[in-house]
């Protein structure tokens, strides 16, 4: 370890606790996203009810409202990768008119279907634009994605808050000490990588804690001094200084 004497505080952390703590222009931002996303949740789930109610009127009563008609397969295509999707393109003729549309169908339908071959669809009496394969009528907006658009936007609101919160009570509250980088190591994830760095500092009782964060930039070297702050009755509770979303002021 670092031996005490050697580190200083930074001057902003050598008072007494609780600090006056103020966020930064990262944590104003992040502030300004969490509000974004509650707003969403109540206005998108107002606006996403309204929606998916006149969906199912309008969708309900297709059946009575379509014909049948025979349609030429044009193209049979799949996409590649993780979550394959099966198409077919379908062109047929009605009230002197073309139309070509492309469906997404179950993987088994689209084995049978060969480019070329007849298709039966239905489509608007009205509006021969608006068809459909039997089977794949249009759905509108699935009433499932009322309750959780809006649970998914506010519970990220919830993650950013508790985040800022976090550091807002660790920087007000926390006491700093000096910290020793022991070594780092690189991970990966389907979004991108970094580095872990691990280290370790002692606590007033003279023990030894250890700690880790990530970064994406470059990793400081072993035994690369800084600063930690941590609860003095939660040593495990610590984070690197200085923070992202909080400073002092």
């Amino acid at each position: 370890m670092t031996r005490h004497e050697q580190w200083q505080a930074p001057p902003e952390l050598a008072g007494s606790s609780p600090r006056p703590v103020r966020l930064t222009a990262a944590g104003k931002a992040a502030a300004g996203a969490a509000i974004s996303l509650l707003a969403g949740a109540l206005l998108g789930g107002s606006w996403l009810y309204v929606a998916a109610m006149q969906d199912q009127v309008r969708f309900r009563s297709l059946g009575e409202r379509s014909i049948p008609a025979e349609a030429e397969i044009a193209e049979l295509r799949r996409t590649r990768g993780e979550n394959t999707r099966y198409l077919v393109t379908y062109r047929f003729s009605a009230g002197g008119r073309n139309y070509r549309k492309q469906a997404r169908v179950r993987r088994g339908e689209w084995e049978q279907w060969r480019t070329g071959s007849r298709l039966g669809i239905r489509h608007l009496r009205s509006d021969p634009g608006v068809s459909w394969i039997p089977g794949h009528e249009p759905q509108g907006i699935p009433l499932w994605v009322v309750p959780v658009t809006p649970a998914v936007l506010a519970l990220s609101a919830w993650l950013i808050v508790r985040a800022v919160r976090k550091q807002w009570r660790m920087l007000s509250e926390g006491r700093p000490a000096p910290a020793r980088v022991t070594h780092s190591e690189r991970y990966y994830r389907s979004h991108g990588g970094g580095r872990y760095v691990y280290y370790e500092f002692r606590i007033l009782s003279g023990a030894v804690r250890r700690g880790r964060y990530q970064t994406t930039r470059a990793a400081p070297t072993a035994g690369t001094q800084m600063t930690i702050l941590y609860y003095p009755d939660d040593p495990q509770s610590q984070a690197p200084y200085p923070l992202s979303l909080v400073r002092v002021g």
